[in-house]
C-alpha cells in the first residue's frame, strides 16, 4: 500500500488535523483522493466524505456541550455559514443545535434536583 494509511491509529484525530477536508486528508496520507476514498471505505466501511462529516459534527456536538456558541462552532469547524452547520447538525441528530442545547440544559437541571 502506498502512502501512510497503514500507520493511522486515530482516524478521528486525522480528520481534525486536516480540517475535515478530503483532499487534505489524502495529502497527509500521501495518497490520491481517489485512493483515500478506497482506503477509508475499506478500513471504516463508509465514504471519506461521510466519515469526515460525521467527525466534524461529532466535534461540533462536543463543542456545544462545552458551552460554545453555535456561530463559533460553525466557524471553527469550517462551515461557510452557521446555517450550514445547523442544517447538517439537524440532519445528523434530528434536532437543531439550539433544540439540542435546550434538551441538554433541561436534563442538567433535572439532575441537579
Amino acid at each position: 500500500m502506498n502512502g501512510h494509511a497503514h500507520l493511522v491509529k486515530d482516524w478521528a484525530e486525522l480528520a481534525r488535523q486536516t480540517q475535515y477536508s478530503a483532499w487534505r486528508f489524502a495529502e497527509v496520507l500521501g495518497i490520491s483522493e481517489h485512493h483515500a476514498r478506497r482506503v477509508v471505505q475499506e478500513r471504516l466501511g463508509k465514504s471519506v466524505h461521510l466519515f469526515l462529516e460525521e467527525m466534524r459534527l461529532k466535534d461540533g456536538l462536543e463543542m456545544l456541550k462545552r458551552g460554545e456558541l453555535v456561530k463559533k462552532v460553525a466557524r471553527d469547524l469550517g462551515y461557510a455559514e452557521p446555517a450550514n452547520f445547523c442544517r447538517a447538525f439537524k440532519n445528523r441528530y434530528g434536532k437543531s443545535p439550539l433544540q439540542f442545547l435546550r434538551v441538554l440544559q433541561r436534563s442538567e437541571r433535572q439532575n441537579v434536583r
